[in-house]
């Protein structure tokens, strides 16, 4: 099962953590900064100071921002006492950006599927808001807490407490919708024969690998692409390690070169 965060209050907490990420809308902008909306904490705004916009100097905000812009931020400091929020743009790089969105992404359609799952089991809004409360609380985000139905189904649900009907019903919708993505493990191979009949061992020795998403294309000589795709990258690695070793016993006999790396595509 998916690891789990430590249990905390029910609820959503109203403010951030200093170093969260957050998706916000940009509110209204100002020559000394920027206020905007974040969207995951509603009520609550976050203010950019200008320094805080780029990496470098600028003479016009404006260039950078604009009104009703979404953009992702991250959270520098926080007075709850005056409810001030201080966060900055320039402190976010490209690979956290698109992996904060989608992350919300994910989530929204998560929020979907267990909305569904609550109107085929006519659940009441109070059950509604309790199953958002449990798998909120347990887990990162909620794509997170159906992807581990799919992969333990009503082991989870059991676990989590949920109401009996509810998880059923939010069993059948992960299963229907969703699909674990399909991930690839690419291997170049050198394989060179000495013997008068080398390309009819080297034919014999990668027989019968393909199939069953594995193939196996020429790629000039010596060089051979070795290509495995499936849903559990772990299994992948245990079927590359069971056809290396075929490989190597039709070998055996003869006099050969053999080597083989990962590669990325």
């Amino acid at each position: 099962m998916h690891e789990k965060k430590e249990s905390k209050p029910i609820g959503k907490d109203k403010y951030p953590k200093p170093g969260e990420l957050v998706l916000a809308t940009v509110k209204s902008i100002y020559p000394y900064g920027a206020f905007c909306l974040l969207d995951e904490y509603p009520g609550k705004e976050g203010f950019i100071h200008v320094s805080e916009v780029a990496p470098r100097w600028i003479k016009n905000i404006h260039e950078f921002l604009s009104e009703r812009q979404h953009i992702v931020l991250r959270v520098i400091r926080i007075d709850k006492e005056k409810g001030h929020i201080d966060v900055s743009l320039k402190r976010v790089t490209k690979p956290e950006r698109e992996k904060k969105i989608e992350q919300v992404r994910r989530n929204k359609r998560a929020r979907k599927l267990i909305e569904l799952a609550g109107r085929k089991a006519k659940a009441k809004k109070a059950t509604m808001e309790k199953v958002f409360n449990i798998l909120e609380n347990e887990y990162d985000d909620l794509y997170l807490a159906l992807e581990d139905i799919f992969e333990n189904g009503d082991e989870v649900v059991k676990e989590l407490k949920l109401p009996k009907i509810f998880g059923k019903k939010l069993v059948e919708v992960v299963m229907t919708h969703i699909k674990k993505p399909i991930v690839s493990l690419n291997i170049r191979i050198k394989l060179v024969v000495y013997a008068p009949n080398g390309v009819d061992v080297i034919t014999n020795a990668l027989k019968g690998i393909s199939g069953n998403g594995i193939s196996v294309i020429y790629a000039g000589a010596p060089n051979y692409l070795l290509s495995l795709k499936g849903d559990d990258y772990k299994k992948l690695e245990k079927k590359l390690t069971k056809i290396i070793k075929g490989i190597e016993k039709r070998l055996s006999k003869t006099n050969y070169e053999f080597s083989y790396e990962k590669v990325k595509i």
